[in-house]
């Protein structure tokens, strides 16, 4: 496989014109955005919103990313039709709109939201374990697909960046499927290269000017990195945005599947633009220990509870929502109501650690713990 390249530029604001500039300097060393957009007529832009979060809670795309993206598009192709859409586990679309900010910068551009609930089952012949998906319609109708995602972590995959962004062309309701289907973190992985090998996204911008680490990725700490990193391959952006936070590729499955199913590459990668050395980050909160060889906490369930990172309710943050209990996709469900208690109750024997309970908690409420003896494993093979 050719070199990918990837481009990381400084940026310390989420003013307007500041972006721009960086964007502008990423797309020059990348080699102009005409490349991406011959012979395009429509493009659909493919952001993170996985929650009615406000911009400095660093949970969505900020907005000035966004409008930035749309703008030098328009600027380079005035013609373009250009659409945006995403497809949340929980909330209305339009209360996310409104409270991420994407809504009044995308009127500003004269960009339409598309429904991300209306879905079409495609098949996906190249693939070797997925061969069909059902996806956003509006996905499969664009000339062009651009991925706008947001750097956090993820307590499933580590991180979430361009290659787990695109999880989002999958309509809102059906993600916990794959979880109940997928429960091994590696066949997980899979699914979303074979995912993002079909999509064929033509370029994807990671908003790392500030990411969330910690309890991500919807309850962690916003956390300043100053930069935005830009590339044609999602496994290269997502491997360099790894560097950028000292944390070695390889322990991000996306990566390592990524580059051995032929999506791109995790090594072989020519950084452009700025020094990384000025933007690393060596005090991130990220999961850093081993990965689980052959996924031995979903084949052993006597081991599953010693080794496999699980969600804790914390009763202080806790307001007994139940929207925990209504994500959990696991059957038999992993938590519900007890009645010797009024907050929710974890059956571990039964939870599938797919953490779409912590992502759709709208108090921070959940946290994921890790058990000694998968700290003293961490610590023994890192």
């Amino acid at each position: 496989m050719l070199k990918s390249k990837v481009a990381v530029v400084k940026c310390d604001s989420y003013d307007k014109e500041q972006v721009y500039k960086a964007f502008s300097r990423a797309m020059d060393a990348l080699g102009g955005i005409e490349q991406y957009i011959r012979n395009v007529d429509n493009i659909l832009l493919k952001p993170n919103l996985l929650s009615p979060q406000t911009p400095d809670k660093a949970v969505t795309t900020h907005p000035a990313v966004f409008y930035t993206v749309g703008k030098y598009l328009f600027e380079h192709k005035p013609d373009l039709k250009i659409t945006y859409g995403d497809s949340a586990p929980k909330g209305t679309t339009e209360k996310i709109l409104k409270t991420t900010g994407l809504k009044d910068v995308a009127e500003e551009l004269g960009i339409s939201n598309v429904n991300f609930e209306d879905k079409v089952t495609v098949s996906n012949p190249n693939g070797k374990i997925h061969k069909q998906f059902t996806i956003a319609k509006p996905v499969i109708e664009t000339d062009c697909l651009i991925n706008i995602a947001k750097f956090k972590t993820h307590h499933l995959t580590r991180i979430t960046g361009a290659v787990k962004n695109l999880f989002g062309v999958i309509p809102g309701l059906m993600k916990p499927e794959f979880h109940v289907k997928l429960p091994g973190v590696r066949e997980f992985c899979q699914m979303l290269i074979e995912l993002d090998m079909f999509l064929g996204a033509k370029l994807h911008v990671i908003d790392a000017i500030e990411t969330m680490e910690g309890n991500g990725p919807n309850a962690g700490t916003p956390k300043k990195m100053n930069c935005l990193i830009v590339s044609s391959d999602p496994v290269a952006a997502d491997s360099v945005a790894c560097q950028l936070i000292q944390l070695k590729p390889e322990r991000v499955l996306t990566n390592l599947l990524g580059e051995e199913m032929g999506l791109g590459n995790m090594h072989n990668v020519d950084i452009v633009g700025d020094n990384i050395d000025e933007i690393v980050c060596s005090d991130f909160a990220v999961q850093r220990g081993v990965n689980l060889s052959g996924n031995i906490a979903w084949k052993y369930r006597f081991l599953k509870n010693l080794i496999s990172l699980k969600p804790v309710i914390n009763k202080i943050k806790c307001i007994k929502c139940g929207e925990c209990i209504n994500q959990c996709p696991a059957k038999p469900i992993g938590i519900d109501w007890k009645k010797s208690t009024t907050f929710p109750v974890y059956d571990y024997h039964n939870c599938i650690r797919c953490y779409c309970c912590q992502e759709v908690c709208p108090k921070a409420a959940i946290e994921i713990k890790t058990p000694l003896t998968r700290k003293i494993m961490d610590k023994i093979f890192s």
